[in-house]
């Protein structure tokens, strides 16, 4: 492998590693927005939901 191959590669590795990154913060902002209901007595089990607030501007 030559050095420029190596560099291309590890160019490459670090794009890889930060798009990783963004991913996980990603995925770590969206359980928050994950809720759980508990399963009422005539349910076998509860469910998930997601929280959505903000207002649409529809103009």
């Amino acid at each position: 492998m030559t050095e420029g191959q190596a560099q291309v590669l590890l160019n490459d590795m670090n794009r890889i590693a930060d798009a990783l990154e963004r991913i996980a913060d990603s995925s770590e902002s969206l359980t928050e927005c994950i809720g759980y209901a508990p399963p009422m007595p005539y349910q076998i089990e509860g469910f998930h939901f997601i929280r959505i607030g903000g207002s649409v501007d529809t103009e």
